[in-house]
């Protein structure tokens, strides 16, 4: 029924934890997938250590790969089941989650895309931000009060399109033939693509969300979500534009809802530079998106602008 894929990369010290908490699931029909990014701790010592015939496959791969997206769709070429599970390696979830998974999956399966609501952690376990609720206020966190199916495309274009409220993979089961189209369009992606993957499937089926808490998210200091540097800011911004991109190509939005994305993404790019940066020459590199409207020129002044106005308001 269901194929794990467990892609690490210098997570030994919380491996054990993620592997046993998949191989002690209450469910049993299940394969388990695990990809080791060339790691350089100890976490292939960890991943020779079991042996458990539910693990068909253990790659280790020569050269890091640079994308987490690589290693997901090298999964899903060698998966074998219809749904598949990204089982992140600092992450972990109740006995219960693939139980309750497929009880729901059986009894509804038009469902593209399945997830379940999170404890969100800290490196040694520790509340870090407890509530969906929270981080989906804007959009009616009500919604994330109960379990509830919708339509993929409704739940997008309402939802998704504003932010990507699915916040961890490790939470989420999806179909694989949906899934194997979806990856194609991430490849470039190193932070965002888990965002418009989803998009993807969901054009193509429903979403069935479970309001339990059965998955334990970690937010690690030097996760790759963690944006400390003026290119990795760049990046994560940049991946915004194209899924932006692709919501308002999909969707159909009036003038004033799109120019409002427009100028919410330059000033973010604006806001994410200091007033030295941007006189750098990546700081124009959003100017070659035509459809955010907006030239060299105009970038450089608007960002004067807003720099200077913020310097005086202190």
């Amino acid at each position: 029924m269901f194929s794990v894929i467990i892609p690490n990369y210098n997570h030994a010290r919380f491996l054990k934890k993620r592997i046993d908490s998949v191989l002690q699931q209450t469910f049993i029909d299940f394969e388990v997938i695990i990809l080791d990014d060339h790691s350089t701790d100890e976490s292939i010592e960890i991943i020779d250590s079991y042996s458990d015939s539910r693990i068909t496959h253990k790659i280790y791969n020569t050269a890091n790969s640079g994308s987490p997206f690589a290693q997901w769709k090298k999964g899903l070429e060698l998966s074998k089941y219809n749904y598949i599970w990204i089982a992140e390696s600092d992450d972990f979830c109740t006995a219960d989650f693939l139980e309750t998974a497929n009880t729901i999956l059986k009894k509804t399966q038009d469902i593209s895309l399945y997830y379940c609501d999170s404890y969100l952690i800290g490196e040694n376990e520790e509340p870090f931000f407890n509530t969906i609720q929270k981080y989906t206020q804007e959009l009616d966190a009500s919604l994330w009060n109960n379990d509830h199916k919708i339509d993929g495309k409704t739940y997008v274009k309402e939802y998704l399109s504003k932010k990507n409220f699915i916040l961890n993979a490790s939470s989420v089961i999806f179909k694989k033939d949906l899934a194997k189209n979806a990856i194609e369009h991430i490849q470039d992606f190193k932070t965002s693509g888990d965002w418009l993957f989803y998009a993807h499937i969901l054009l193509k089926g429903n979403v069935y969300f479970h309001a339990t808490k059965q998955n334990y998210f970690r937010h690690l200091s030097q996760s790759t979500r963690n944006y400390n540097t003026v290119e990795k800011r760049e990046r994560r911004i940049e991946e915004k534009i194209k899924a932006n991109h692709f919501f308002l190509e999909n969707f159909e939005y009036s003038n004033h809802e799109k120019q409002t994305v427009y100028i919410n993404l330059i000033n973010e790019w604006i806001r994410d530079h200091s007033l030295k940066e941007i006189f750098k020459s990546s700081f124009f590199r959003i100017s070659k998106y035509s459809f955010l409207n907006i030239s060299k020129a105009q970038l450089f002044y608007k960002g004067i602008f807003i720099k200077v106005s913020n310097r005086w308001k202190k």
